[in-house]
């Protein structure tokens, strides 16, 4: 019998089965306090909203919507906050997962709270990659929008983004996400709260595989 049949049983290992792998309470202890911290980020988010709109949206407005005052580290903080409100209940059925496996090491709720927090910061670590085509057409000439190349630059982040659906890399990326105990197990960096942040980490990248993909594509079309 492997590790995962062990904490599980003999059900298949799925998003939705961490929710019946730990006792009530301390899933509802998880569930409630990941959408606390969705909820406060959704708050920002919407206060943020009007800042928002000095954003350019997709490239087909780039040239018609910049330039802008917006500065880096307004960006980035707006893309942290955004992405913990929109990724903060995505990790859920991954943190009841590790916490099942914490709970037999007797490991406390920090290590949980780590591994929440490595997750999270995968997310808003990326908007560093946003952030360099962001300054990029900002400076752009107000006729960019009319150019030869922005079309064919739109067009090859969709071509990228569509190919990497069927590669091998999305394929265990999804396979990862969709068995959150077995990923907790495999990729399990050890004791201790640094170790969960580490596999909160290795999770976001995890999940960043299924979908920077379709955030490019939104980039590219919004």
């Amino acid at each position: 019998m492997s590790s995962t049949e062990v904490l599980i049983g003999d059900g298949p290992d799925t998003p939705a089965t961490s929710y019946r792998t730990l006792p009530r309470r301390s899933t509802l202890m998880i569930t409630v306090a990941v959408m606390v911290v969705a909820a406060i980020a959704w708050f920002f988010t919407l206060r943020m909203a009007g800042s928002m709109s000095d954003m350019v949206n997709g490239l087909g407005q780039v040239g018609r919507r910049m330039p802008n005052e917006m500065g880096i580290g307004r960006f980035l903080s707006m893309w942290s906050v955004m992405m913990v409100a929109m990724m903060a209940p995505a990790v859920i059925p991954a943190a009841l997962a590790h916490r099942l496996v914490l709970r037999h090491r007797g490991e406390s709720a920090v290590s949980s709270a780590a591994f929440v927090a490595g997750f999270l910061a995968v997310w808003s670590v990326v908007g560093v990659v946003y952030l360099l085509p962001f300054l990029w057409f900002r400076g752009l000439a107000a006729d960019a929008a009319d150019s030869w190349w922005l079309p064919v630059v739109a067009g090859s982040i969709l071509v990228v983004a569509g190919g990497y659906q069927f590669s091998r890399q999305k394929a265990h990326c999804q396979g990862a996400c969709c068995a959150p105990v077995t990923l907790a197990l495999h990729n399990d960096a050890g004791t201790g709260p640094a170790s969960a942040l580490r596999t909160g980490v290795d999770h976001g990248i995890h999940c960043l595989g299924c979908c920077w993909a379709l955030m490019a594509v939104l980039v590219v079309a919004s």
